[in-house]
């Protein structure tokens, strides 16, 4: 095994290191820049800040923490660029990848001993590829799934010899909260309740490990406070819809744009249909002492964290559920057909052939073939040529890119990476006063129309649906023109990057 991870190590360093960079960018969103460009500019001792200007809180803190450990080093000694940085970032998601597989194999072994046959840990490994490791690179899904394995490794470990590794476990669930936040509604009350049942110490469980959490609760959203004057972030205050409910405009919205039919329609079925299967698994197979059933109870409940999970979003979610959303309910739906199909040979069978089936689709139609970020790379490299330093570019959408690999202050217009003080700006539909205050200089946006009009430019693409303001811009206004194309598995875009000058 430990030759193994060695090996592994080695060829993820080469990967990282090698493959060609505009193949690299495929593995992540454009919404992955926004926790990389703020890591960057925070470990340059710029502040959590995204475009130089707003200060932010716009993500979540664990993974936005490891992203500045990691860029310390290499933004103290050198000007490290930002495809340098970003081949940090894909090491990291393969060795978080490697730490996955592990704890989860070292899991089932503790379990099903040695009866757990090889094909099922190929076929969970395969799906795990197809709907895990090949997407959310400078997400924080990745870390979610890591550190759910590593609570499954040792709650085996449990279950077969004894212990209760609590303060471990306690840590972890409170990791697991700073990974994603929102999870405090959804995953971690499962773990904590189910965790206690399955207890043999409770009374000191149920202190260490509600104190753990309550005290990191406490201060997290006490320091969001102190720094941003809000105890949510900039990001959760502007997607949450709560009270109202917008259950039926965001499946609307899931089942007519192509990409989210495609992506997380079919991974939100994917995960409510096996959770009910797997429902009916552990209600026909427990039995009172036996570690298989306990452990099983464990993913059941994962199950059952990752529906709520999924519900709430589906509910109360403004701008309905963001593909990386579903990457940990996935992961433990994934782990529920493995165990589901484990004594069903035939079955297995058919369903690893399908699986390595979707695995080279996928891998093909949407990384090898597909280079959806390649124009708005190149358009990234035209703004630093032509925007200097210390001006300041406005752009709605397809931030994330454009402002770190330009190098320049893009100011993210959607909000969801900028200021609380921008954000009430947005609401009183005040972005006028906003640019002039800051003294932006430039507006970037991209279409698939065209945008000239009698001589005048107009962008109704985003801007009037996000801030309730047309952008027009005269002929003379425009600096770059530039190809716009985004190839997706589902279907391609084709069309223009504008940057118009503010005068």
């Amino acid at each position: 095994m430990r030759k193994y991870i060695i090996i592994l190590f080695l060829v993820t360093v080469l990967i990282a290191s090698f493959m060609p960079f505009q193949f690299l960018l495929n593995f992540a969103h454009d919404d992955s820049f926004f926790y990389i460009k703020t890591a960057s500019n925070f470990s340059k001792g710029l502040g959590s800040t995204f475009d130089g200007i707003n200060p932010t809180n716009g993500y979540h803190p664990l993974y936005f923490i490891s992203l500045v450990i990691l860029f310390f080093v290499p933004n103290l000694l050198f000007k490290a660029s930002p495809e340098f940085l970003y081949r940090i970032v894909v090491l990291f998601h393969l060795i978080m990848i490697i730490g996955i597989q592990f704890f989860v194999y070292k899991a089932f072994r503790n379990i099903y001993k040695y009866n757990f046959k090889k094909i099922s840990l190929l076929l969970l490994f395969i799906l795990l590829s197809s709907f895990v490791f090949i997407r959310d690179f400078g997400l924080e899904s990745h870390l979610a799934c890591l550190i759910i394995s590593i609570f499954l490794y040792i709650k085996s470990k449990e279950l077969v010899a004894g212990g209760n590794s609590i303060l471990l476990k306690s840590l972890l669930i409170t990791g697991l909260f700073l990974t994603r936040t929102d999870y405090i509604f959804s995953f971690i009350p499962v773990l904590l309740i189910l965790d206690f049942y399955l207890s043999t110490r409770r009374k000191k469980y149920i202190l260490i490990s509600l104190t753990v959490l309550f005290i990191t609760v406490i201060l997290y959203y006490t320091l969001n406070y102190l720094f941003f004057g809000n105890i949510n972030t900039v990001s959760g205050k502007l997607l949450n819809g709560f009270p109202s409910i917008n259950l039926k405009s965001n499946i609307d919205t899931l089942l007519i744009d192509p990409a989210k039919l495609y992506n997380q329609f079919v991974r939100i079925i994917l995960t409510i249909v096996v959770f009910v299967v797997f429902c009916f698994h552990y209600l026909k197979s427990k039995t009172k002492n036996d570690t298989v059933s306990k452990f099983n109870l464990i993913i059941l409940g994962l199950g059952a964290g990752s529906v709520v999970f999924t519900v709430i979003h589906l509910t109360y979610n403004i701008y309905s559920i963001r593909e990386w959303y579903m990457t940990p309910p996935v992961f433990i739906a994934i782990i529920m057909i493995s165990i589901f199909f484990f004594n069903r040979k035939i079955i297995l069978k058919i369903s690893l052939i399908l699986s390595v089936i979707l695995l080279i689709y996928v891998f093909y139609g949407s990384r090898l073939k597909n280079l959806k970020y390649v124009s708005g790379y190149e358009y990234a490299k035209s703004l630093n040529t032509i925007v200097k330093e210390n001006e300041s570019i406005y752009q709605i959408d397809y931030c994330g890119v454009i402002g770190f690999f330009s190098g320049r202050s893009v100011v993210d217009g959607d909000g969801l990476i900028n200021s609380f003080e921008y954000l009430d700006y947005l609401k009183k539909n005040k972005i006028d006063e906003y640019i002039s205050k800051y003294n932006i200089k430039y507006y970037s946006t991209y279409s698939t129309k065209n945008l000239l009009h009698d001589s005048i430019y107009i962008d109704d693409s985003f801007s009037d649906k996000i801030n309730g303001k047309i952008f027009g811009f005269p002929k003379p206004s425009l600096v770059i023109e530039q190809s716009f194309k985004w190839n997706h598995i589902a279907f391609d875009l084709e069309g223009k990057w504008y940057l118009f000058k503010f005068y």
